[in-house]
């Protein structure tokens, strides 16, 4: 009796196909599960009395051919507010997406959601009503993708101490995470601050990690806004991705800083051949794009605006991209200079040395000489280059343009073509700060007393980063630091109102040391840094002595 149980399903189909038209394919249906509450629970049932996310997601997971995750909470929902975003704090174990793929995550369809319909460069207009809380999570990352063909739209994302999305393993490949807010809650406002907004990772033993996926895109609906997070997105151990047409690092009108407290975008150990390109990359505490090591290579970065990052626009650490020689530009207005040989160059105009706005692209002949005809606004014009092989080099040192004026703050480029960080000792030798080698064994303060500077902050420019350490390191020597409006290396500070430490000294050791630049390093690496006791955490506000 069972056996004939089983069987008649099977019957009635055969029947039915007999009976359909030769001529007519029959689509392949999608099953949708929909969910109807916040709650974070799963008693491995979704129906219409009690569907949770993750429940939704272990019914996709279990379910053969496409799927997609709707949302339809009520607002009456204790985890919905006023404004109609219900919040999924997450309190059980991270979620995942695996099976055989093809799941479809569309936050969108959650009552009173809608996408952004904005072109680049105009404010992000999406209403996302559906957020997921990592902050109470006993998990690492928030949602996790080990399958191929998946869709995450329509999500806030926020608070996770590993990644908000990561999609991770050989098998991750061709999954597009659209629409999004990473690191942001669902009103544009940071959330409580996670590790990694997204990330494109491997497992142990895999040989290619994720492949071929898509954050963002070029379509307005696609662009996703990652800001607020230590990383904003990281790239380890994955090969041709494709980040298109996001916001890293700015409020959702992208003129706006919402910083990622490190880098906007980084790359390191193989990652491979990945492409960042027509994004606005701003305001990031770090640097905008980094590529560190020298198995990250062949990675394009091209057609982005990026601009005013607390370091450096692009920068390569120990061989990544090959080390490629940024170009020279020797003359602005019709813009031209030298680079490498037969190399693609991109010319950019910033107010500063990075780039805000794209001009446009040329090719260098095959003795490296290139002009670029186009016009070009200024006041500082730059350049990139990009070799045969995808690698991409850091902006060349800015050229000014007599007369130019200051960039447009909303820009609009044209679109072109994770992991842990490490700290590096070694700033690449074009980008080392212009410091004035003269011996000041006797520096006098410039900032007033009672002047609150940060702990470890050499330059004062808000943030602890790779540059103070070069200052600690020539105060260490006895050279001229030029700090600005703070206190002059080697000056006592009050430290809360209790004793006095010497500027620089960030270990309150015997003043200055190289060890105290390593430590600054340390902790722009996000890497822990042990204080000696009395002495402030790195980062904080302390005061000037009169």
């Amino acid at each position: 009796m069972l056996r004939i149980a089983l069987l008649t399903p099977v019957l009635v189909a055969l029947v039915l196909l007999a009976d359909a038209p030769s001529q007519t394919a029959l689509a392949t249906p999608t099953t949708t599960f929909i969910v109807n509450t916040t709650e974070d629970t799963d008693d491995f049932t979704c129906d219409a009395m009690h569907c949770s996310f993750r429940e939704a997601i272990d019914a996709a997971n279990s379910n053969v051919g496409a799927e997609t995750i709707a949302f339809s909470i009520p607002g009456s929902d204790a985890d919905c507010d006023g404004s109609g975003v219900c919040t999924i704090a997450i309190v059980d174990l991270g979620l995942s997406i695996a099976g055989d793929g093809m799941t479809t995550i569309d936050g969108y369809t959650q009552p009173g959601a809608t996408a952004n319909t904005n072109a680049f460069g105009q404010p992000i207009n999406a209403a996302i009503k559906i957020a997921l809380d990592g902050s109470a999570a006993p998990s690492a990352h928030g949602l996790s993708i080990f399958s191929a063909g998946n869709v995450v739209r329509g999500l806030s994302v926020y608070g996770f101490t590993g990644s908000g999305i990561r999609v991770i393993a050989d098998a991750a490949q061709n999954n597009q995470i659209e629409g999004n807010f990473l690191g942001v809650d669902p009103s544009g406002a940071s959330g409580p601050v996670g590790l990694v907004g997204i990330s494109l990772t491997a497992l142990t033993g895999d040989a290619t990690g994720a492949t071929g996926n898509t954050v963002g895109g070029a379509a307005p609906s696609q662009r996703n806004l990652i800001s607020a997070n230590q990383i904003g997105l990281s790239i380890v151990f994955s090969q041709n991705n494709t980040v298109e047409g996001n916001y890293i690092g700015t409020d959702t009108s992208g003129a706006g800083a919402l910083p990622n407290t490190l880098q906007g975008v980084r790359f390191s150990n193989l990652a491979l051949g990945n492409t960042i390109t027509g994004n606005i990359i701003a305001f990031n505490n770090s640097f905008g794009v980094e590529v560190d090591g020298a198995s990250a290579v062949n990675n394009t970065i091209t057609g982005n605006s990026i601009h005013s990052n607390g370091s450096f626009g692009i920068v390569l650490f120990s061989g990544g991209n090959a080390d490629l020689a940024p170009p020279v530009v020797t003359a602005a207005g019709s813009a031209s200079g030298t680079a490498c040989a037969n190399c693609k160059v991109e010319v950019f105009s910033d107010d500063a040395g990075q780039g805000r706005i794209f001009e446009g692209s040329t090719d260098a002949n095959g003795s490296g000489d290139w002009s670029f005809a186009g016009a070009v606004s200024g006041p500082n014009v730059t350049a990139t280059a990009t070799d045969a092989s995808g690698n991409t080099s850091r902006f060349s040192e800015p050229f000014p343009l007599s007369g130019g004026g200051t960039p447009t703050p909303t820009p609009s480029p044209t679109a072109g073509p994770t992991s842990t960080p490490t700290p590096t000792t070694t700033l690449p030798p074009s980008e080392t700060p212009t410091i004035t080698p003269t011996p000041s064994p006797t520096p006098t303060p410039t900032a007033a007393p009672g002047q609150q500077v940060t702990w470890g902050d050499s330059n004062c420019s808000q943030q602890v980063d790779p540059v103070d350490s070069l200052f600690v390191l020539r105060g260490d020597a006895g050279l001229l630091t030029n700090t600005g409006d703070c206190p002059e290396m080697g000056e006592n500070i009050q430290i809360l109102l209790a004793s006095p430490h010497v500027w620089g000294d960030v270990d309150c050791k015997d003043g200055m040391t190289p060890v105290d630049s390593l430590k600054i390093l340390r902790y722009d690496a996000g890497l822990s840094v042990t204080q000696a006791d009395g002495c402030p955490t790195m980062g904080i506000e302390v005061t000037v002595v009169e």
